[in-house]
């Protein structure tokens, strides 16, 4: 049975047009990395609703939003904390990178997203992937990160 997690139905036009102009660095991280699974091969989602908030990016097999922040964001530090919070309380773990990252470090962004995400599928007693039937063993790690060595390897060569 699939659990689908609550969202403001209010929201959703709110979402599909952020979805339609996103911020520079929002399309640069969406385009370069995290579209078309090209990002460990995880499928994200862009500008999803959950309860009262839209995420920037969220990956439903392991439960991980990323946020992309820009400068409005320094003033609002207690509100993204709140937002975080709420998140966790459904289970969902929340990575923030700042606009800076995206734009001028995107593979410092890419190497540190990818150790964050192993840790926590390796962390984590009962992952999500574990949950949703794909299972996460030594041998799939092994070869894994063969195929991410490789690809970071194809980034660094021919992206930057």
């Amino acid at each position: 049975m699939k659990r689908y997690l609550p969202y403001n139905k209010n929201l959703k036009e709110r979402a599909k047009k952020n979805r339609a102009n996103p911020t520079i660095a929002e399309k640069k991280i969406w385009f370069e990395m995290l579209s078309n699974k090209r990002f460990l091969g995880l499928k994200f989602t862009r500008q999803k609703t959950i309860e009262n908030y839209i995420v920037d990016f969220y990956c439903s097999k392991l439960k991980l939003v990323i946020e992309i922040d820009g400068s409005t964001h320094a003033s609002q530090i207690e509100y993204d904390k709140k937002r975080t919070k709420d998140l966790k309380k459904l289970g969902i773990t929340v990575y923030r990178y700042w606009n800076n990252d995206v734009m001028c470090n995107l593979s410092g962004l890419y190497i540190d997203l990818r150790n964050k995400i192993l840790k926590l599928m390796l962390d984590t007693p009962q992952t999500p992937l574990t949950k949703r039937g794909i299972y996460f063993t030594s041998s799939m790690f092994i070869c894994h990160t063969k195929t991410l060595l490789l690809s970071l390897l194809f980034y660094i060569l021919f992206e930057l």
